[in-house]
């Protein structure tokens, strides 16, 4: 709030700074102004440390918030394995195929033919060789060539099941059979070819 000057005071800055009656005024104002300022800056001080330590009481008062239990983390069973085995597993191959044959059928609802082997073990589980397997090649006619791979028949498994994959028809495995089943076909139609031959000449 403003305040005009005193006489006393106005009278005192017009004989030091030999100002007129209206300079002395002007000069006690500016003065006013300037400390004006200090006094708010000071209250506003006073204000912040009390709100300052308002809130640390506050804050001191509160109870800690109590620490969430960390779930427990999952842990994965490792099955120890032997570092080699020349044990055979004990399964029947009419079991696989049978397995092969049903998930072909529910893949592709009609009766695909298989074509081959192009891989197996049957070792049991070992750390050299890993678990046993069986992998076939079947025809899917429009489909193309499919690989369907069998695991899981292993004592302690959870038994034989069938995975099915497009065959890539450059690969190794997948050419190397299909050169074999070419030449058997080949074989196999000559030897025919030399049978009716023969039959006709003994006539």
């Amino acid at each position: 709030m403003k305040t005009y000057p005193t006489e006393a005071e106005i009278s005192k800055v017009m004989e030091e700074r030999k100002l007129n009656r209206i300079g002395a005024v002007q000069f006690l104002r500016r003065q006013s102004a300037k400390a004006a300022p200090a006094v708010v800056t000071q209250a506003e001080t006073v204000l912040t440390a009390a709100m300052s330590s308002e809130k640390q009481i506050h804050k001191a008062a509160r109870k800690p918030k109590a620490a969430k239990p960390k779930a427990a983390k999952k842990t994965r069973k490792v099955v120890e394995l032997p570092k080699k085995s020349s044990e055979q597993v004990k399964v029947d191959r009419a079991v696989l195929d049978d397995v092969i044959r049903k998930a072909l059928k529910q893949g592709y609802g009609r009766p695909i033919p298989i074509l081959g082997v192009l891989g197996q073990r049957f070792a049991v589980p070992s750390q050299s060789q890993g678990f046993p397997f069986y992998r076939v090649l079947a025809d899917a006619g429009k489909d193309g060539f499919v690989a369907v791979f069998v695991s899981g028949f292993y004592p302690g498994g959870p038994g034989p099941k069938a995975s099915i994959s497009p065959a890539v028809k450059s690969s190794y495995t997948v050419s190397r059979l299909l050169k074999s089943i070419e030449k058997r076909t080949k074989r196999a139609a000559d030897k025919l070819g030399r049978e009716v031959k023969a039959a006709k000449e003994s006539k």
